[in-house]
């Protein structure tokens, strides 16, 4: 553990070897942001909403005990943190998962006009369909990140991130596929992920190797 400390100048976010302190044997990591904030690709169950995680309940600790999980953990402890982390619909008040997670999100782009301010997503407006909402992102993603406040994004869409490199760091988690089985390392890489593995999985659980292959000829198309 150590104690938070504030960054440097042109530094928003310094972290070296930060874990998550609930997660058993929890692989630790480094991140440094200076103008930009961070945006993390990766393929399913490959580390990027708990590290998204990992920085706001690091935020939270530095906040409160004075303590954070990490060898070195600066940032500005008047940040305040807002997150849109696994949002739910609500029937009783007949609002959609993309509505309540629209609303969400609005309440964080009206505090992203005051500086200081942490905004962790995962996976933003993952309920529309795909080209709304890269453009829907993209220009969410660019407000958010103005005024010096820090974003940590994750994403499935890589069409995204051409958009707003401008503005924010390309960070990836990956994998291998090893004897029928995906071996994740947890290891947070500099760039954007190239693999894919939604249908490998559904592979590795037994689905029917009709729909397998179909599924793989279908998108090598």
């Amino acid at each position: 553990y150590c104690l938070p400390t504030l960054p440097v100048e042109g530094e928003k976010l310094q972290a070296n070897a930060i874990y998550h302190p609930m997660v058993n044997n929890a692989v630790s990591n480094d991140i440094f942001l200076h103008e930009k904030s961070f945006l993390v690709t990766g393929s399913n169950m490959s580390g990027k909403t708990s590290f998204i995680r990992t920085i706001g309940l690091n935020l939270l600790s530095a906040k409160v005990i004075n303590t954070c999980f990490a060898q070195h953990f600066s940032i500005n402890l008047n940040t305040r943190i807002f997150s849109s982390i696994h949002n739910a619909d609500n029937l009783q008040e007949s609002k959609s998962y993309f509505l309540q997670e629209s609303l969400r999100i609005k309440e964080m782009i009206d505090q992203a006009a005051k500086p200081l301010c942490l905004f962790l997503l995962d996976e933003p407006f993952k309920g529309t369909n795909t080209q709304e909402r890269i453009a829907i992102c993209r220009s969410v993603l660019s407000a958010l990140a103005e005024n010096g406040n820090i974003v940590l994004v994750s994403t499935h869409d890589l069409e995204l991130c051409k958009f707003v490199e401008d503005k924010y760091d390309l960070y990836y988690f990956s994998e291998i596929i090893q004897n029928d089985q995906l071996l994740f390392d947890y290891k947070l890489k500099p760039g954007m992920s190239t693999q894919r593995n939604a249908i490998k999985i559904l592979e590795l659980i037994h689905y029917p190797a009709a729909i397998v292959s179909d599924a793989h000829r279908f998108f090598s198309l």
